[in-house]
């Protein structure tokens, strides 16, 4: 799944082994000069939460995600680095 110049998979029990979080979505990859990369997301990070919501699926990831940068509203993002808890704000400019 592709949203924001990233490219993501649900953190499914069996890769949730391998990070330090049970939920979320890890990013496979990040694309250079998109919003994605502008935030500091890269490939290993699992978001763990957007404007304040946990995020359970895909689904609710991209309404979020699109409901905000449609309306030109940055959107704040908490992801987690190998055990440590980042956040930015995710823009579109």
């Amino acid at each position: 799944h592709r949203l924001a110049g990233a490219e993501f998979h649900p953190l499914t029990p069996e890769l949730a082994e391998h990070f330090p979080v049970e939920e979320g979505l890890l990013v496979l990859r990040v694309i250079p000069g998109t919003p994605a990369h502008r935030l500091g997301l890269r490939g290993g990070d699992v978001v763990v939460e957007v404007g304040g919501r946990e995020l359970p699926d895909i689904v609710q990831f991209r309404r979020l995600v699109g409901e905000s940068l449609g309306r030109g509203v940055p959107v704040e993002v908490k992801w987690n680095r190998k055990g440590e808890l980042r956040s930015g704000r995710l823009t579109t400019h």
